[in-house]
């Protein structure tokens, strides 16, 4: 099986991440207007997953439970195949 291309991997990766931060903050009642969420720095794609720094913006709103101001992402692509 051809690996995707690094534009699909990159915009499902993106996608990924949108929808699982909108499906929580949906969840809860004004989540979005208080929490501004996370911002990601050294963002590594590769073809087999991607890595990014993530760090709090503001001070946070523990809406979830308690934030933590720097967190390691980590996405890998498992298939049937790999």
């Amino acid at each position: 099986m051809r690996s995707p291309s690094p534009t699909i991997v990159r915009n499902l990766s993106v996608a990924a991440l949108l929808l699982a931060a909108r499906a929580g903050a949906d969840l809860t009642p004004g989540v979005n207007e208080m929490c501004d969420g996370y911002a990601a720095s050294n963002v590594d794609r590769r073809v087999d997953g991607l890595s990014a720094d993530l760090e709090l913006i503001g001070a946070g709103c523990a809406v979830f439970g308690r934030d933590l101001p720097l967190l390691k992402l980590t996405v890998n692509y498992d298939t049937s195949e790999s």
